[in-house]
């Protein structure tokens, strides 16, 4: 496929998991534990769809989803959050997030969600890189 989809997640093994799942799928994953290594991969590779870990980044999980859709309005965000914290999704959503998913999901789910994604973000580029 080609698409580079970045993974921001602060839980080192539900990342890799993503990771692994995403990259047997086809896409060409990247991944970042913090706003830190995000800011980095993103400032300097073009990436496709953004999967966004809220739980964990907290307020910071917040910033970076208004920093990433007002820098990189072209990219595809995907939130993943805890039942617990409803209002983060609802925000996600309001802030131009593309989908939430909260647990129980299953990978074929997110995959989905990432397909549909790409897809939107290809159409909206006139099918550009």
């Amino acid at each position: 496929m080609g698409h580079r989809v970045l993974i921001i997640e602060a839980d080192f093994n539900f990342r890799s998991s993503v990771a692994t799942h995403l990259r047997q799928a086809g896409f060409e994953i990247l991944t970042a534990a913090d706003r830190v290594g995000a800011r980095a991969i993103l400032g300097r590779q073009r990436v496709d769809v953004v999967i966004l870990g809220l739980a964990a980044l907290g307020a910071g999980g917040r910033q970076l989803l208004r920093e990433i859709r007002a820098t990189w309005p072209h990219i595809r965000l995907i939130t993943l959050n805890q039942n617990e914290q409803i209002e983060l999704s609802i925000e996600a959503m309001r802030q131009g997030a593309f989908a939430d998913l909260l647990p129980p999901f299953d990978m074929e789910a997110l995959r989905e969600s990432v397909r549909a994604a790409v897809a939107d973000s290809s159409k909206s580029s006139g099918g550009a890189p």
